[in-house]
């Protein structure tokens, strides 16, 4: 708001950049702030000369939602995939956990990463594969709410609590799925980062899960089990992240530079 009035005071272009999809129902009805911020980008976002989106998903969705000035400009986090394809694990999770197969989460522990959802459907996975655990790195408030429901489902032996790493890209290596079951994402760089690593990747349709090229599923524990156990019986084919993911930091720093032409231009 403040940018909006320094702009309009001396006359300069202003550009906003979005990296949640604020006009998410699971995102604008959190709390009363998340109402404000919501309102008030949609007066923001319709004065601004340029707009800069992390994903399609927010593009259309401010285009449905807002009368803007120019078209929302999609320009993905940039991550370096070059880095992660190359890296060599320091930790393997199957060593480590003494099993075959991994599934592996990776996030905050906060109500709207749904982490209920994971242990559930992973549940069903662990019935009928004997040789496969979980392991969830992360921490968060959500911590022990997660930990009493892993001993209420008996999983205390099949679904591990790694605590936070500063090392994801050896956990991304050395699993077999990667599950995401949040109730909104901004972006959801994990998405990027596990495919980058060639790890198949099962999320919701939250942030750019469907631009990636995760399979993405509904909020139902019996759905997100049995694409899980399509990948760990080797039913599905290997997953590739989409082309517009990896580009290099130069072609990132050269549609850095479009947009923010396009922002001059419109104004």
């Amino acid at each position: 708001f403040v940018a909006w009035l320094v702009a309009k005071k001396i006359k300069a272009g202003l550009q906003l950049q979005v990296h949640t999809d604020l006009f998410n129902e699971n995102f604008s009805k959190k709390s009363l702030s998340n109402i404000i911020k919501t309102d008030m980008a949609k007066f923001l976002l319709s004065q601004a000369s340029g707009i800069r989106v992390v994903s399609e998903g927010i593009a259309n969705s401010i285009k449905k939602e807002v009368n803007t000035k120019s078209e929302p400009f999609v320009l993905p986090i940039y991550v370096d995939v070059a880095a992660i394809s190359s890296h060599v694990p320091l930790v393997d999770l199957k060593k480590k956990y003494g099993f075959s197969k991994v599934v592996l989460v990776a996030s905050r522990f906060s109500k709207e990463k749904n982490l209920p959802l994971a242990v559930e459907s992973f549940a069903r996975v662990a019935k009928i594969l004997p040789d496969v655990c979980m392991v969830m790195a992360g921490s968060g408030v959500e911590e022990e709410n997660v930990r009493n429901l892993v001993r209420r489902l008996d999983l205390s032996k099949r679904v591990f609590l790694e605590g936070w790493s500063n090392d994801v890209y050896s956990l991304l290596k050395t699993s077999d799925v990667f599950l995401l079951t949040s109730e909104y994402e901004g972006y959801g760089m994990t998405i990027v980062e596990a495919l980058a690593a060639g790890l198949p990747v099962v999320s919701t349709d939250v942030g750019v899960a469907k631009e990636a090229g995760a399979i993405v599923v509904t909020k139902d524990a019996q759905e997100i089990s049995n694409a899980m156990l399509k990948i760990l019986k080797g039913e599905t084919g290997s997953q590739k992240l989409a082309a517009r993911f990896r580009s290099s930091k130069e072609e990132y720093l050269q549609n850095f530079k479009k947009s923010m032409e396009i922002c001059t231009q419109q104004n």
